[in-house]
């Protein structure tokens, strides 16, 4: 729709999106919905090694290339689920957004503590890329609605520009 549409042109507008406007590209010409999420997942992904580049930069005071070279030199690897939900504790100014993606996949209740909502969401995002990135769908099928893909895609596109402008 039109809100989600304004979500994707932004993102593409914003200069911190430089290092994933191929990815983006990919996105709005996928054919079918869970392609075209998981290509705005991998815009997140992008930002993983960042994420730890950036937490022991500010740790250690010492500058990113060496930081960066170090990594690489002990063959760091990041455990995807933890970092995801690293990355959307980071989320300041987009709650409701947050909030979307749980209500989108079903999942958003009284029950869940204010504190825990971003963790949840975290989560379910994860777990929605894991099922369909390794065919688990099959057996647990992603029963999402058009709309409800649309609504998923644009509250990614919000979340996305916010971790983007603050890595």
């Amino acid at each position: 729709n039109s809100t989600c549409l304004m979500e994707i042109k932004k993102l593409i507008e914003n200069i911190n999106s430089v290092f994933i406007i191929e990815v983006l590209l990919r996105a709005l010409t996928s054919n079918h919905w869970e392609h075209s999420f998981l290509e705005f997942y991998r815009c997140l992904e992008k930002v993983f090694t960042v994420y730890y580049i950036d937490l022991l930069k500010n740790g250690l005071g010492v500058d990113t290339p060496k930081i960066e070279q170090g990594l690489n030199e002990i063959g760091f690897r990041y455990a995807e689920n933890t970092i995801i939900r690293k990355l959307f504790q980071t989320i300041q100014t987009n709650g409701p957004a947050v909030e979307s993606i749980l209500n989108t996949l079903g999942v958003l209740d009284a029950t869940i503590e204010p504190e825990k909502i971003k963790e949840n969401a975290a989560e379910k995002y994860y777990d929605l890329r894991c099922r369909i990135a390794h065919l688990k769908y099959r057996h647990n099928h992603v029963n999402l609605t058009d709309d409800q893909w649309n609504t998923l895609i644009e509250n990614s596109c919000i979340i996305i520009g916010e971790i983007y402008d603050r890595y």
